[in-house]
């Protein structure tokens, strides 16, 4: 489970006193800024341990380090995951707004199984450093509350491996409720990661990565 998040006075006040729309547009500065920061920012640590209690605390989860349990649950309730913009999901969680996915006419892959996660991982488009993996419930198929999602089309000079790729990788289509959004997973750069919020598992790895994810009760 990762440690709690001691946040400097001025910062912390935000959360204290600060009413809930302040707090809103606290967290959405901080997720933009988190996506643009370059790698010689010595402030990314800091600014990341304030986004992820603001996270947790804005949205009612606690975060843990261990994904792997994430992934199996998501796994067993056959759920997709799709890489997002940090700020993007922050704007939908907070507004309450649907993310509206697809278009056009062909059937690219825009979301994966949880088995073919390293497709998502290697070849997701999103800004800056982080990594941001959204796991929501939906079923092959025609959903009547706005959500199609079909097999993939695969262009015929693909020189990707087409069988894994059609095995695992989705077309989704429509608007995605934010309340079908049930699982996030951020993977975060060694050098962005507060040090005071590192396991000991971790201190001892030295990986390039560090990840924190939660399972959201709405």
């Amino acid at each position: 489970m990762a440690k709690d998040i001691e946040l400097e006075n001025s910062e912390k006040a935000v959360y204290d006193g600060g009413n809930k729309r302040e707090k809103e547009e606290r967290l959405m500065d901080l997720a933009q800024r988190l996506e643009e920061i370059s790698p010689e920012d010595s402030s990314a640590p800091r600014l990341m341990a304030e986004f992820l209690a603001a996270f947790a605390e804005a949205f009612y989860v606690t975060l843990s380090s261990d994904v792997d349990a994430l992934y199996k649950e998501m796994e067993e309730k056959k759920f997709l995951l799709r890489l997002e913009s940090v700020k993007r999901i922050t704007e939908c969680l907070i507004k309450k707004a649907p993310l509206e996915l697809g278009g056009g006419k062909k059937r690219y892959a825009n979301a994966v199984t949880v088995e073919g996660l390293r497709i998502a991982f290697a070849e997701g488009d999103a800004p800056g450093p982080i990594r941001l993996l959204v796991g929501f419930d939906s079923a092959i198929g025609f959903d009547a509350r706005g959500l199609k999602v079909e097999d993939i089309e695969m262009e015929e000079d693909d020189p990707r491996d087409a069988r894994f790729r059609i095995a695992y990788c989705r077309h989704v289509s429509g608007n995605l409720p934010p309340e079908r959004i049930k699982y996030f997973i951020v993977r975060i750069p060694e050098y962005m990661f507060p040090p005071e919020l590192l396991t000991d598992e971790e201190r001892r790895g030295g990986g390039k990565f560090m990840f924190r994810g939660a399972r959201f009760n709405q």
